[in-house]
């Protein structure tokens, strides 16, 4: 067997790596781990079609689900680095991005998986606790924005992750659990919010909603056909009713939920006021 004795699956790509040639057929003995990211969100088979023709490759990729795959032999030199005693001495981790520039973010899936994966590679291959001094973003060896300014932001974080569950490793007791994705609320109602004003505007709610989990141009989709039913206006003395029984919200909430039905939100309040008169 080519991969590692992992307790998780883990999908066998090392032949396919072969064929392109961009690996050093060396073994040499391993004494850290780096953090990379794909500068985009790709599967474990579309990495493999990227290094079919660019002269790069790594030991393992985590999908966007936390997948893993394996593409180079763990104590072989990956050409991942760009640095000669990097690729030597380090072993590789590539993950998918859950967002597009400038940020580049990772899901937690993603970053969890790719830490217990470099602790079980710190505890069966590597012999030492993973720490600052041996767990490496991929800019520790070569000038590169790699691995992304979220992870950069966030190294710590993952670092803690790969300790705790390298401790459990050595407990005899490994974590097996998988992250909880977070519970995603139906199109329509975000949609809603969306129309509502709660998720920003242009590249930013693109952004946000990218971030957590949707879709963007399905809401899109949504809201425009929520918006081509509002904008068939109703009774404005109805608007009224409507307001005064709470469906509108409340304050600036209220404002922005009229001015995006496309009604004037000044001249409600107004109707509103006289009906209290």
């Amino acid at each position: 067997m080519s991969t590692i004795s992992y307790d998780k699956p883990v999908k066998d790509f090392i032949a396919g790596l072969d064929e392109t040639g961009h690996v050093t057929h060396e073994s040499f003995t391993k004494k850290s781990v780096t953090l990379h990211h794909n500068g985009g969100n790709l599967t474990l088979e579309g990495i493999l079609t990227v290094w079919k023709t660019r002269r790069a490759s790594a030991h393992f990729q985590v999908d966007a689900k936390g997948a893993i795959g394996q593409y180079v032999r763990v104590k072989e030199y990956a050409w991942a680095t760009g640095s000669t005693r990097g690729n030597e001495e380090s072993i590789s981790i590539e993950m998918a991005d859950a967002t597009f520039a400038p940020n580049w973010e990772i899901s937690e899936a993603t970053w969890k998986s790719a830490a217990r994966l470099a602790a079980w590679l710190f505890f069966h291959e590597i012999g030492q606790r993973p720490s600052a001094s041996n767990f490496f973003p991929h800019r520790h060896w070569s000038a590169t924005d790699c691995p992304g300014p979220w992870v950069v932001r966030n190294f710590n974080m993952i670092l803690v992750e790969a300790q705790k569950q390298y401790d459990a490793f050595k407990a005899g007791n490994p974590d097996h659990s998988h992250p909880e994705p977070p519970k995603k609320k139906p199109v329509v109602e975000i949609a809603h919010e969306v129309i509502a004003g709660k998720w920003g505007n242009g590249p930013d709610r693109v952004h946000r909603l990218l971030v957590a989990g949707y879709d963007p141009n399905a809401v899109q989709v949504e809201v425009d056909r929520e918006m081509r039913g509002v904008n068939r206006k109703k009774d404005p003395h109805q608007v009224v009713a409507e307001v005064i029984a709470g469906k509108w919200g409340n304050g600036d909430d209220r404002v922005q939920r009229l001015t995006a039905a496309g009604y004037d939100a000044a001249a409600v309040q107004r109707l509103v006021n006289q009906r209290y008169k």
